[in-house]
């Protein structure tokens, strides 16, 4: 049995916070491989983002997490998580916790967006990521839905049981339109497009979820 499982104490969700990666960034800016928009009036942005960001998430991130644990029947190894917020053009990624800012930044939004949803479906995603690791870290290995789409390559199938997870808890809490205004964003990239082609189209979703709790 999963240690986390056992021990109700686990079953909390972590505590999320967002902090601005201001040493991370220095690394990237001297590396100049990509585009950074560091500036003393960024920074001061960040400090009025936080406060949208964190509102947020509060208001409906953390039942995503809290749902997930209640269903999936396995906690988290952390109690806290930083989420690192990034002024340079640098893909979100899990280990450790980054989120590209420069979208959620006044002066940077360019498109009609609901920011609150997409930011929050995106740290669900990046920690979603950690989550299936932590408690399942053969699940791509031995899963045979994943063996099935092997040929579209390890970005799409590493993908399918986390995106089925997103999935179920969006439809969970009655919240199918902005998992819809979630999917059409996540489909500009090519490869998310086809991940969540295979979790809508070709198969169920709950085939993946199934997958995961018989690991």
């Amino acid at each position: 049995m999963n240690a986390y499982a056992a021990n109700p104490a686990a079953q909390a969700v972590p505590e999320i916070y967002f902090e601005y990666g201001s040493i991370l960034d220095e690394v990237i800016a001297e590396n100049r491989s990509v585009l950074c928009e560091i500036s003393d009036k960024n920074i001061d942005l960040i400090k009025n983002v936080r406060v949208k960001l964190n509102e947020a998430w509060k208001k409906n991130g953390k039942s995503l997490l809290t749902d997930t644990v209640d269903i999936m029947q396995r906690g988290f190894a952390k109690k806290e998580l930083s989420v690192y917020l990034s002024l340079c053009n640098v893909p979100s990624m899990s280990t450790p916790p980054i989120v590209n800012i420069l979208e959620y930044l006044p002066t940077f939004v360019k498109r009609n967006r609901k920011l609150d949803v997409i930011f929050e479906g995106l740290i669900f995603h990046e920690i979603l990521h950690s989550y299936l690791t932590e408690n399942w870290p053969t699940i791509f290995r031995n899963s045979r839905l994943t063996k099935k789409y092997r040929a579209d390559g390890m970005l799409i199938t590493n993908h399918l049981h986390l995106l089925s997870i997103q999935k179920m808890i969006y439809l969970l809490q009655n919240r199918e339109d902005d998992l819809k205004f979630i999917i059409a964003d996540d489909s500009r990239f090519p490869a998310y497009k086809r991940a969540w082609q295979i979790v809508n189209q070709f198969e169920d979703y709950k085939a993946f979820i199934f997958e995961i709790l018989q690991e």
